[in-house]
């Protein structure tokens, strides 16, 4: 779902990396204009690893504050709480959230990937 994602964003000529949340330090929130947080639905919430790189993010939150940003999910059977989680985080880190994330029940399909690709288009028009 990431790569497709950084696929949209690419269509609109905006430079985009992809980071793993267990790996991406503040900079890496930082710096962007844009981001895309997404995961895997645990007990219909966030992973712990994404949970953590917001707490860690906490103290930075004014210069975070907004910056545009899209949530993205999988889940085996339902991923709303999952994405809600997710939302409410960017909301709370005063980010603008560019539109409706997407979620993926199972091995994203076409459907979801081309909802995917639609997200990071979103997002790339929303920083230009």
């Amino acid at each position: 779902m990431a790569k497709a994602i950084a696929e949209g964003i690419k269509e609109e000529k905006v430079d985009v990396k992809i980071k793993r949340c267990d790996y991406a330090t503040v900079e890496d929130a930082i710096e962007p204009d844009g981001i895309a947080f997404g995961s895997p639905t645990y007990f219909g919430y966030m992973a712990g690893v994404l949970k953590d790189f917001f707490d860690r993010s906490l103290e930075f939150r004014k210069r975070i504050s907004g910056k545009k940003a899209v949530a993205f999910a999988s889940a085996g059977s339902n991923g709303e709480g999952c994405l809600e989680s997710i939302e409410n985080m960017i909301n709370a880190f005063g980010m603008e959230r560019v539109r409706e994330g997407v979620i993926s029940t199972g091995i994203p399909g076409d459907k979801e990937l081309d909802a995917c690709r639609d997200l990071g288009r979103a997002l790339a028009k929303s920083m230009k």
